[in-house]
């Protein structure tokens, strides 16, 4: 995730939004410093929208809002990513596991004495 957190803040242009709580959380309950970065606050700390979100630049070089929005961002295609993965050892371990499992059987099959070359009925019963 800081890989692409790296990747999204060197490129720039990504934006997210977020609420004025969290924001005024990240940037230690600063009323002055968040309403300075981020105007549309003032419904949030008049409580006249308490659920107010702004945008966001995701950068992290930028102020603590603005990291945790460039790590945030992330965690879609992270999921997303993890699922595939899983997926995919998923299928492998399974398939290896019927492979041992399909020669086992055959080796088992191969060695049982009823299923031997060139053995009668008679010879197998009468000795």
């Amino acid at each position: 995730m800081g890989i692409s957190a790296a990747i999204i803040s060197d490129q720039g242009g990504y934006f997210t939004t977020r609420p004025c709580g969290q924001i005024d959380d990240a940037l230690n309950g600063n009323r002055t410093t968040v309403l300075k970065a981020y105007p549309d606050c003032a419904a949030y700390y008049s409580s006249e929208v308490p659920d107010r979100q702004v945008i966001v630049q995701a950068d992290l070089s930028g102020n603590r809002a603005e990291t945790a929005a460039a790590l945030g961002l992330n965690f879609g295609a992270a999921g997303w990513l993890a699922l595939a993965l899983h997926a995919i050892g998923i299928e492998i371990y399974v398939s290896d596991a019927c492979h041992k499992l399909e020669s086992e059987n055959a080796n088992r099959f191969q060695s049982s004495p009823s299923h031997q070359p060139n053995t009668s009925v008679s010879e197998t019963y009468l000795t």
